[in-house]
């Protein structure tokens, strides 16, 4: 299955990248909503882990829901240690 990490954080990227490659899932990583949107334009995955909170652009709630736009049926785990909605 194919993974799309969406997370600002460099570490936090790497941390899950490992965690999941080692799980053998196929994982691709974005550091934005920006960057996701567009990747999957073109593309399909089967689960989104996806940031809340990624200043200075979408949050991960803006970035979940364009990319509802695209793919209607997108699974997603939106998660943040930070966020205080």
């Amino acid at each position: 299955e194919k993974i799309l990490i969406i997370d600002d954080n460099p570490q936090q990227q790497d941390i899950a990248q490992q965690l999941l490659t080692s799980l053998k899932y196929s994982v691709t990583v974005v550091s934005s909503g920006e960057e996701a949107v567009n990747y999957l334009r073109t593309r399909y995955v089967h689960l989104l882990l996806l940031d809340m909170l990624m200043p200075p652009g979408m949050n991960g709630l803006q970035t979940y829901r364009q990319i509802l736009a695209i793919h209607p049926k997108q699974k997603a785990v939106i998660a943040s240690g930070f966020s205080a909605d």
